[in-house]
């Protein structure tokens, strides 16, 4: 195996000399060789309290001298987090001699790390040298460690009222941190979780508390009541003789006039004059049409949606009955949907109103309130309108999850929440 210390473009021959029985021959190929490189990075400090910056320093060395300017490298280098990942903001890359006169690049950068890791350094290369990589010492990040509990770990809040508990967050060194606090109530219905405040500065190993309020929803009264939805374009009906009673009047003077007019004139005018007072009084009194409200044709009416359960307070497990009532109750018919107040979709399929009620059974799984509401979809003759909430609640134990986190370190806690 042929082998070179020059760099840059080399010519390689093979020959054969030839024998018996084959003729001597030759090639020739060109190879570029690429100069050496080495890599090198280290991090300071090696170990840290979380939170704290690092400083990265990454060298890729050459042994060729600064004064041979057309090998300057001038591939890029990159450095990387066995954590972290790819770094890509703040660096900073130098190409310069280094302390034997040689072509080096170095390349800085400061970072905040998310745990403790490995660094790399690596240099693409380019058309002069090799790539090459290295990794560093190995940095210790210290993470502020706690603990977290609540008095009392269980409430009972009746539906409407409010429940509270005290978070106590313990660190388990005296390094200095930041715990920050969130609260959740994924499987509780109608209930709000608040937490006070939602961060603690903990130092030199003393305690910090916080407030949790869990806010929960009242039932509904045993009726509901509803508002209108009014459709565009639509308006209330209104009195039959609101449309001709202008024209009517207006008709009733020029009667008046006529008979004036009338008054010392020859008889032979009184049949016509008679007939002209009628004509006028019935075109000018709505005469014209046989509709009501005149020749535009009947307006549609509101109607006015309702929603109640037959109680407003129901076990976990136990089916629900709600019933919605539309107002005035409409002829044609018409439809409507129950919904859960937050929810994508209706939990009801359609339901046919009959004699103006529809009724539909559910189960609500989950603890707490729930607010329903229902939809009617109008008809020819009715606007649509929608029930304001009716709140159902379903008693029975569910829980609030406490949750505290500094860095990369999370630690959660529980309070039993019974609703009822």
């Amino acid at each position: 195996m042929p082998s070179t210390a020059t760099a840059g473009s080399q010519a390689l021959t093979a020959k054969y000399s030839g024998d018996a029985n084959y003729t001597a021959s030759s090639t020739s190929i060109t190879v570029d060789i690429l100069n050496t490189a080495t890599a090198s990075i280290s991090v300071s400090p090696s170990t840290i309290i979380y939170g704290n910056t690092v400083t990265l320093v990454g060298l890729i060395d050459t042994l060729v001298p600064v004064t041979n300017t057309s090998l300057k490298p001038t591939g890029a280098i990159s450095f990387g987090g066995s954590i972290d990942g790819l770094i890509v903001n703040g660096v900073t890359t130098t190409t310069m001699a280094d302390a034997n006169g040689n072509w080096e690049i170095m390349g800085t950068v400061t970072i905040t790390p998310s745990n403790s890791e490995y660094f790399g350094i690596t240099f693409n290369g380019d058309n002069n040298y090799v790539s090459v990589n290295a990794n560093s010492n190995f940095l210790t990040v210290v993470t502020p460690d706690f603990s977290i509990a609540t008095n009392p770990a269980s409430l009972t809040i009746t539906a409407g009222q409010n429940g509270a508990s005290v978070v106590t967050i313990a660190p388990l060194s005296i390094i200095s941190s930041t715990v920050n606090m969130a609260c959740t109530v994924p499987y509780l219905a109608g209930t709000t979780c608040t937490i006070s405040p939602t961060s603690l500065n903990l130092a030199g190993g003393a305690s910090g508390t916080a407030t949790v309020t869990l806010t929960t929803l009242p039932p509904s009264a045993p009726s509901g009541s509803g508002t209108a939805i009014n459709m565009p374009g639509a308006a209330p009906r209104a009195w039959p003789g609101a449309r001709w009673l202008p024209g009517c009047i207006a008709s009733l003077a020029t009667l008046v006039l006529i008979f004036l007019f009338a008054r010392g004139r020859p008889r032979r005018f009184a049949p016509g004059l008679a007939f002209a007072s009628v004509v006028t009084l019935a075109l000018g009194c709505g005469g014209g049409s046989s509709q009501v409200g005149g020749g535009g044709g009947a307006q549609m009416v509101p109607s006015v949606t309702t929603v109640t359960a037959a109680t407003t307070k129901v076990p976990q497990g136990t089916q629900v009955t709600f019933t919605a009532t539309v107002s005035p109750a409409p002829a044609a018919g018409g439809f409507v949907t129950f919904w859960e107040q937050g929810a994508a979709s209706a939990f009801s399929q359609p339901v046919n109103l009959t004699a103006g009620s529809a009724q539909t059974q559910v189960y609500l799984n989950l603890v707490g309130t729930h607010q329903i509401y229902a939809i009617f979809s109008g008809t020819v003759a009715e606007q649509n309108s929608q029930s304001p909430n009716y709140n159902v609640v379903i008693t029975g134990s569910s829980f609030a999850s406490i949750i505290g986190t500094t860095g990369p370190v999370s630690h959660g806690s529980g309070i039993n929440v019974t609703i009822q």
